[in-house]
């Protein structure tokens, strides 16, 4: 990982980049011992307009999201609306040597990582899952209400959702069920979500099918297509595909389902 430049050095590059005027980026990494690519993310890319915008890139990050969001994404035919997107969809193009198929999502691919690396705890052995290690990790760390190391995973997410305000209630999140309660009504008040939930349900029945065959017929979980049915999840495009193929309707994207929406 890239190691993070202190306020002392950006000034000092800053300084002798001078808008252009000073030093080239490349005798500024010579002389200052930065990489290249981490002094031009200071100095370049931030004099460069936003076409979205009108006004100048504020980092690299905004730079690199705007690039993205330029390029196609092949499973839709439209351009990339996020990074997150184009990193799930560039994910799902590697092969996971566990089972010499291709990753099913970045999940899949994270957890095929961590599984690589060594749980100290144990021995020298393998973490057996993205949980065993988030759990390790997360007890390393000083629970600031104690003043000792949280005891687990769960201990440590309580923590940091009591930290988090309710914007209905704009008052801290009490408990975990309180901040939980909160994110299912948002999710399941989504316009798109109850659309979607409205026609599973109407064309299960029609065809006389049940949710148990559907989450066959498109290769997810029991679990997963009742949150669909219950309003609670939206699917991803390479799923909704399937389960516009498999319900027997024409294929409505994300965005379709929000412009019908929009024209009622």
């Amino acid at each position: 990982m890239a190691k993070r430049l202190s306020a002392e050095i950006k000034e000092k590059i800053t300084l002798l980049y001078d808008n252009g005027n000073g030093l080239d980026i490349s005798k500024i990494a010579q002389q200052i011992g930065v990489s290249y690519q981490a002094i031009y993310s200071l100095t370049r890319i931030k004099q460069r307009t936003n076409p979205e915008t009108g006004k100048l890139f504020e980092s690299r990050n905004e730079y690199n999201d705007y690039l993205i969001r330029q390029r196609t994404n092949p499973e839709t035919g439209k351009l990339f609306e996020s990074r997150n997107e184009y990193k799930d969809y560039h994910i799902r193009q590697r092969t996971n040597p566990e089972t010499g198929k291709l990753f099913a999502s970045e999940n899949e691919y994270n957890d095929y990582l961590i599984r690589q690396r060594t749980n100290p705890e144990t021995g020298g052995k393998l973490f057996e899952s993205l949980t065993e290690y988030n759990d390790y990790h997360s007890r390393q760390r000083t629970n600031p209400e104690t003043g000792k190391l949280f005891e687990s995973l769960t201990e440590y997410d309580d923590y940091h959702i009591r930290q988090r305000t309710n914007p209905k209630t704009r008052k801290l999140f009490a408990s975990r069920t309180e901040y939980n309660d909160y994110h299912e009504r948002q999710r399941t008040s989504r316009p798109e979500n109850q659309e979607l939930s409205d026609l599973i349900k109407k064309r299960l029945k029609e065809l006389g099918r049940n949710q148990s065959w559907l989450a066959e017929e498109i290769e997810v979980t029991k679990q997963r297509v009742s949150q669909y049915v219950q309003g609670k999840s939206f699917p991803k495009e390479d799923v909704l595909q399937k389960l516009y193929s498999s319900l027997e309707v024409p294929y409505k994207t994300l965005e379709d389902f929000l412009d019908d929406r929009n024209t009622e």
